[in-house]
């Protein structure tokens, strides 16, 4: 241990500025040290106007010995992703830029596939205020090596180019609602690259909401699955059924509502009412009511028979409903109307239309209330039936 002195000469100081130099040496010696590791006692700075005197008591000769550990890389990265440890070769052979030996070759090569496509999942629709996004996913699990998401506004002039990145293990392409604000639309297609191909899909377009969706609009009930065409009994449909979900977040009474079978080539005065409800009959807020239709020749069927048929635990009277009717057509246009008890439409949805045959032996037709275009909007027409559940 020693001590330490060290004399500073210096001007005039006026003798407000003493105690602030006092206080700095001290500590910046103290800092010094510290930060160092170099051990002392104590330290006193003396001061006059013309000279400054810092003595260190007790100061190690050198810093203590220290041992430091140095860590490579973490383990993982000597392994592939099935856990293999990938071997080093050798640490002296000689340098050959651009060859390559059999043992540093993998076992298994990669392999381009001859068909290399992409599908692209996106809505037609970009809510207000929120970014509209593209997925991206390919068809043979192929890997996308390079994407690309193509936009053009309808007042641009040309298409404007957005990456295309993984989030959340998805292939994601977006688009911030400020890049379109103030335009009706968009058109955007998407450009891949496996590395060997280029494949790109075709134009769609979105419509851009320029406001919050009016949910004073949205109906309480809609019609969510059908079956028009369903195993027979005695000549006649067993199963056809309507389900009913209830959009709303309370229960809601069906006594205060009514379904109507419709030939929409003959207009709304065609509507032929097939259910209304005297009676308390109650469908939870987030579920359904199933509509079975009896038409005579599946009078005797059970809900126990339904249930079966359809793998179902269904009630009867509390979410399985018999309604009596000829039952639903297989072919020419064909529609229910769902309406409140003074006819004000609530949902209306449609099949065969067009010359098109929906209609498949025990298969359902499926539908989706589109928020945006206010109507029931058919998603499949060969589901397989699930009554009494509706898919999110």
């Amino acid at each position: 241990m020693s001590k330490y002195l060290l004399e500073i000469g210096v001007e005039e100081l006026p003798y407000k500025f003493i105690p602030s130099a006092v206080k700095q040496l001290k500590d910046s010696f103290g800092k010094f040290l510290e930060t160092n590791h170099i051990n002392f006692g104590d330290i006193n700075v003396l001061a006059t106007p013309r000279r400054l005197t810092v003595i260190i008591n007790d100061l190690a000769d050198a810093q203590p010995d220290s041992e430091k550990v140095f860590k490579g890389p973490i383990k993982k990265i000597a392994y592939d992703e099935n856990g293999i440890e990938e071997t080093r070769l050798g640490y002296s052979t000689k340098a050959t830029p651009g060859e390559i030996s059999e043992e540093q070759k993998p076992d298994v090569s990669y392999s381009f596939s001859e068909n290399f496509s992409v599908t692209v999942s996106a809505s037609n629709v970009q809510e207000f205020n929120k970014a509209w996004q593209a997925e991206v996913v390919s068809e043979n699990n192929e890997a996308v090596f390079s994407a690309e998401l193509f936009v053009k506004a309808d007042d641009w002039e040309e298409y404007k180019s957005y990456d295309v990145k993984y989030q959340d293990s998805k292939l994601v392409g977006e688009v911030p609602y400020t890049d379109v604000n103030g335009c009706a639309s968009f058109s955007w297609y998407v450009q891949c690259s496996n590395g060997i191909e280029i494949v790109k899909t075709d134009k769609k377009t979105v419509k851009v909401l320029d406001g919050e969706i009016d949910k004073s609009t949205i109906p309480v009930l809609t019609v969510t699955e059908i079956l028009p065409d369903s195993s027979n009994v005695g000549g006649a449909d067993a199963y056809e059924f309507i389900e009913i979900y209830n959009n709303s977040n309370e229960n809601v009474n069906l006594k205060d509502y009514i379904l109507y079978y419709n030939y929409p080539d003959n207009g709304d005065e065609s509507d032929v009412q097939w259910a209304s409800f005297d009676e308390d009959t109650i469908i939870k807020s987030g579920e359904c009511a199933v509509l079975w239709v009896k038409n005579g020749k599946n009078d005797s069927l059970t809900a126990d028979d339904f249930n079966q048929k359809f793998g179902t635990d269904l009630k009867e009277n509390e979410n399985l409903f018999c309604i009596e009717s000829g039952g639903m057509a297989n072919s020419g246009a064909r529609a229910l109307r769902l309406t409140s008890a003074v006819h004000d439409e609530l949902d209306f949805v449609a099949y065969n239309m067009n010359g098109e045959d929906n209609t498949n032996a025990d298969k359902t037709i499926t539908f989706k209330y589109d928020i945006y275009s206010g109507e029931s909007v058919m998603t499949a027409d060969d589901a397989v039936p699930t009554p009494g559940t509706v898919a999110d």
